[in-house]
């Protein structure tokens, strides 16, 4: 998801009353009133954090703090309800061919007890790139690379369970397709929409 801007914002409703004059009844509105929580730039927000740059993803668990996947930056920075950042400040690594800073467009919360980590552990939180990594954090200040495809340009992710399994699905914009990830990060299969306006799918 891409932020408005660049900074994060809230809304608070405000319900109106209006009257519709061809009815001759009273009718309700929302008013949304946008409030600047964070901003990279200065005078934006209401608190300036020079980590969040270009903003896309935003997860977060039932308890967690708001993390961001930061495309300008390479990094995923944590914020409470009213904006503040948190101390944990997480770098996305980028591609093994890469000789610049990782660029996460996407992240996702895991609850689960699959996705582990080359650690054992399970990743907390996965995170996706324009340079076709997929990356995985369970404690520390970096995210740990998992699956990489020089090929692909990754925008978003997901976890879904299906048939009772859990799978991660990643939008591919460089294919125009789904890739579906099973819960050792190998690609599984892909949902592709093709010339035809019928959705296919395609296993390997």
């Amino acid at each position: 998801m891409n932020m408005a801007g660049r900074y994060l914002f809230g809304f608070r409703i405000m319900p109106l009353a209006g009257c519709v004059l061809s009815l001759g009844a009273l009718a309700e509105a929302q008013h949304y009133q946008q409030t600047n929580l964070v901003s990279d730039l200065p005078g934006l927000a209401a608190v300036q954090d020079s980590h969040l740059v270009n903003p896309w993803g935003l997860s977060r668990s039932s308890g967690s703090p708001w993390w961001v996947a930061n495309n300008g930056t390479g990094s995923s920075t944590l914020y409470n309800g009213s904006g503040t950042p948190q101390a944990l400040v997480v770098s996305i690594p980028p591609a093994p061919t890469s000789s610049e800073g990782g660029v996460p467009t996407g992240t996702v919360f895991n609850g689960t007890t699959d996705f582990k980590l080359p650690s054992g552990s399970p990743a907390r939180f996965i995170f996706v790139t324009e340079d076709g990594t997929i990356s995985g954090w369970n404690g520390g200040t970096a995210a740990v690379v998992v699956a990489t495809n020089p090929k692909a340009v990754y925008k978003g992710a997901a976890i879904a369970s299906f048939q009772g399994a859990n799978y991660l699905y990643v939008t591919n914009f460089a294919k125009k397709r789904i890739d579906v990830f099973n819960t050792h990060f190998q690609r599984h299969f892909s949902l592709c929409r093709q010339p035809c306006p019928r959705l296919t799918v395609r296993r390997e």
